[in-house]
This record gives structure tokens, sequence and C-alpha cells, in this order.
């Protein structure tokens, strides 16, 4: 399984770009086990956002063979952003 996530705008110099590939990464059965309980399959592709071009706009994307499904969500400390959020901190935590 292969894992992007990708940040849009927010503030000059802030963003992010990280990259798992969970068959390799020591950390790999943990993310499978959270995209699980996240239900990142079924999930709509953009989560609950705020307003404002100094928000950091995420996208996650998922690649597991035959599926892949994107979900976009402001990194804006909104209760219905806080599982992509707390994916998206073990992502980079793996990485």
């Amino acid at each position: 399984m292969k894992i992007l996530a990708i940040a849009q705008g927010g503030i000059a110099g802030q963003g992010g770009h990280y990259e798992v590939d969970t068959r390799t990464n020591i950390q790999g059965k943990a993310l499978e086990a959270a995209l699980n309980s996240d239900h990142f399959f079924d999930a709509p592709p953009s989560a609950a956002s705020a307003a404002g071009a100094d928000q950091l706009r995420w996208t996650i994307t998922v690649d597991d063979g035959g599926r892949r499904h994107s979900v976009s969500f402001c990194e804006d400390g909104r209760p219905a952003n806080l599982r992509w959020q707390k994916l998206l901190n073990q992502i980079r935590a793996a990485t």
C-alpha cells in the first residue's frame, strides 16, 4: 500500500510532501490498521474545511493495488477533521 500526503496553501514556506510504502516501512502495519479503522476508502473525498487561504489543505491519497482513494481536509483543528489530522501525524512520524 502506498500513501501520499501533500499540502497546499498556508503561509509561505509551510507545507509538506510525505510518501510511505507500508510494505517496507516499519510503521506500515500500524498505518494500514489506522486506514481500516477510519474507513478511509469509504470516506468522502473532502472533509469539513474552514475558509481562509492561510489554512493548509492536505490531500492524503492511498493506492492499494486495485483501489485508490483520496481525502482532502484543512489542518484547522475542527473536530470533523481530527481523524485525518491523526492519520497525517502518523504518516509524518513514519517518514
